[in-house]
């Protein structure tokens, strides 16, 4: 599976159209001459210069294949970006959309088939340009329904829970929802990296914002969802992770920080308005520790989490 930038550097595009120009140039019958050639005959053996010349030959066109793959990533790369926000049941990042997934829906395989097919159709740089034009990747329209598809992901996975509260044959059960919630978070955070450059503030508001509301409205909740329901707490251990998100969220499986370090690498400048959210969650989730018994394993990760909170609302509080 290719994990590439979402992204490339702009310097693929550059290699790739100058690649592209030398052959369209050698096509109508002309030469590109190569840096640090003169044309002329050279003085020396001759022999020698025609062993020179192979050599020079067969490192352009290694280059020349080098750039062709170079531009052929790029295209892919670009027409999945695009296409990753018309998936009508999206929920993926463009990486992860990117990504061979055996497992995605029919509705995302197809989107993926017509994503090739548009990389086929797509076949010069000028055709690649008008597609962008058209769908601005990293603003706009394409952010705003990326935004979509990540708040569609959330929504599914709250349901998924809530059908297993219901009936515990189906939906997700409380651990599993603790996974899918940290896979969100992920996903937000390689758009952060791959794209936030792009967006304007108003852009990236709505993701940071979505993950705020899942800690504070989802993985800071500590009633027992399965009240008056039999169903085994986690082996070994008192406090019932299988039944309250807060307690699956600090333990060993749940793995806290990482949630709270995708938040942190927003900064404190994107998190200023969320300071008082931020700094009342460290307030409740201290407020759980009669809850955590001193000899429980995730008693350690417990105060992890309470002084995790407190650093973020002194960060966010703070920044300039």
């Amino acid at each position: 599976m290719s994990r590439r930038q979402a992204n490339p550097p702009a310097s693929q595009a550059s290699r790739a159209t100058a690649s592209s120009s030398q052959r369209q140039s050698q096509q109508r019958g002309g030469q590109v001459p190569q840096a640090g050639t003169s044309g002329g005959d050279d003085p020396g053996d001759g022999n020698d210069a025609d062993s020179d010349d192979e050599d020079d030959s067969s490192e352009d066109d290694e280059d020349d294949e080098d750039d062709e793959d170079d531009a052929g990533q790029f295209r892919v790369n670009v027409i999945n970006q695009i296409m990753t926000v018309f998936d009508p049941d999206g929920v993926l990042s463009p990486r992860e959309f990117a990504q061979d997934n055996a497992n995605a829906n029919q509705a995302t395989m197809h989107t993926k088939r017509l994503a090739d097919t548009i990389r086929r159709l797509v076949r010069t740089d000028d055709d690649l340009e008008l597609l962008r034009r058209t769908i601005p990747v990293g603003t706009g329209f394409w952010a705003a329904q990326l935004y979509m598809n990540m708040k569609r992901r959330y929504r599914g996975i709250y349901e998924q829970l809530q059908a297993n509260i219901r009936n515990v044959a189906q939906g997700e059960g409380v651990v599993r929802t603790i996974d899918h919630l940290r896979a969100l978070f992920q996903a937000v955070d390689m758009i952060r990296a791959d794209h936030f450059a792009t967006m304007t503030p108003a852009e990236r508001r709505p993701f940071v914002a979505l993950l705020i509301e899942v800690l504070d409205a989802t993985l800071l909740l500590d009633n027992d969802l399965y009240a008056g329901v039999p169903r085994a707490a986690y082996v070994g251990e008192g406090y019932q992770s299988e039944r309250r998100l807060f307690s699956a969220f600090i333990s060993e499986r749940g793995q806290p920080l990482a949630f709270l370090g995708v938040v942190s690498r927003f900064g404190g400048a994107m998190l200023r308005e969320f300071a008082a959210r931020i700094e009342a969650m460290a307030v409740r989730s201290n407020g759980y520790s009669g809850r955590v018994p001193q000899d429980s394993p995730n008693r350690a990760q417990f105060e992890r989490v309470v002084s995790y909170f407190r650093l973020l609302a002194q960060h966010a509080r703070t920044a300039p």
